[in-house]
Order: structure tokens, then C-alpha cells, then sequence
């Protein structure tokens, strides 16, 4: 019998795709949320106007990679570069 919640909820239960990528992907997402609680717990929460400016940036720079501007971003602002997450 196949107690998972998303059967409780009426949805099929996830499946495993090739090569466990499911369960990959499912461990990766569970990193990153232990990550962000771990830096919430130390750090606090970002302001919202610190964020409204982070996502502003987020979208100037979608919006130049698919106009086809491949610029880099900036100083400071590697992909390596930790985030703060909230």
C-alpha cells in the first residue's frame, strides 16, 4: 500500500527517471532548502527592498541573455558567488 503524501493527496507518486535523476534532483533540492534554513538561522532574514533589488537584477540579466547579450555579470556577481537565501 503506498502511503507517500502525494498519494494521500491524490497524485501519483513521483517516479524514479533514468538513472535515479528523480532522486537526484529531489537530494539537490533538500541541500539547497537545509542550506537557506541554516543561513536564515544565522543571518536573519534579507530585507524586502534588499530582495525587491536582487530579483530586479535577476530579471535585467534573463532579459539580456535572451536578447542574446552574453556580458558578464558584473563584479561581485559570479554564479560561484554564495547567495543569501530566505
Amino acid at each position: 500500500m503506498n502511503r507517500s503524501p502525494a498519494h494521500r493527496l491524490g497524485r501519483p507518486a513521483p517516479t524514479l527517471g533514468r538513472d535515479g535523476e528523480t532522486h537526484q534532483q529531489a537530494q539537490a533540492l533538500a541541500a539547497l532548502l537545509d542550506a537557506a534554513a541554516d543561513d536564515l538561522r544565522a543571518n536573519g532574514p534579507v530585507p524586502a527592498a534588499e530582495l525587491a533589488e536582487m530579483l530586479a537584477g535577476l530579471e535585467q540579466e534573463w532579459a539580456a541573455l535572451e536578447a542574446g547579450d552574453d556580458s558578464p555579470r558584473g563584479p561581485g556577481t559570479s554564479p560561484d558567488a554564495p547567495w543569501r537565501l530566505v
